[in-house]
This record gives structure tokens, C-alpha cells and sequence, in this order.
């Protein structure tokens, strides 16, 4: 629990996406580059342990897991699949 914020990455592909960037698309996005000290309006950041995967089933349906532990990374050839633990949030 606590606030996150991530260093998005250009480009294509499912590593550190800027979150405008993630598709319906079936795909499974991984996220490990966090920030740490402070938000840009000043709140303190949390510590992140592990990674995280997000994918948009559809238009209006987000589902997020997160996994690891310290050291944990996302990789460029690593096929991410959820587990039972992942949570699914519908607007």
C-alpha cells in the first residue's frame, strides 16, 4: 500500500509503458522502473519491492498483480502470466 510513481519508457514494446501508451491488445505489461524520494507535487513515494503487470483485457477492464521481491526485474524475453493473486477493476 502507499504511492507509486514509475520512469516510463518510449517505444513499443511492454516494459515501463507510459500508461496512455498500454493497448487492449492481449499483451501483459511489466513495470519495474519506480522512482523513490518524492512525487512532482511532494508527497513521499513508497518503496517498491518486486514488479508489477497490468494488462487491459478490454476497453473498460484493468487487471493488476504485484510480484517478487527485491530484485525482481522486468525482462525484455520474460513471458509474464498473472496468478490467482491479480486483481481485476472494471469502470
Amino acid at each position: 500500500m502507499g504511492l507509486f510513481a514509475i520512469a516510463p519508457q518510449g517505444g513499443t514494446g511492454t516494459l515501463n509503458r507510459d500508461f496512455s501508451a498500454v493497448l487492449s491488445d492481449g499483451r501483459v505489461y511489466c513495470y519495474d522502473a519506480f522512482k523513490s524520494v518524492k512525487s512532482a507535487g511532494g508527497i513521499g513515494l513508497g518503496s517498491a519491492h518486486g514488479i508489477v503487470l497490468l494488462s487491459l483485457p478490454t476497453s473498460t477492464t484493468l487487471k493488476i498483480e504485484k510480484q517478487g521481491t527485491d530484485g525482481t526485474r522486468c525482462g525484455a524475453a520474460t513471458a509474464y502470466a498473472f496468478t490467482v493473486n491479480a486483481t481485476t477493476f472494471e469502470r
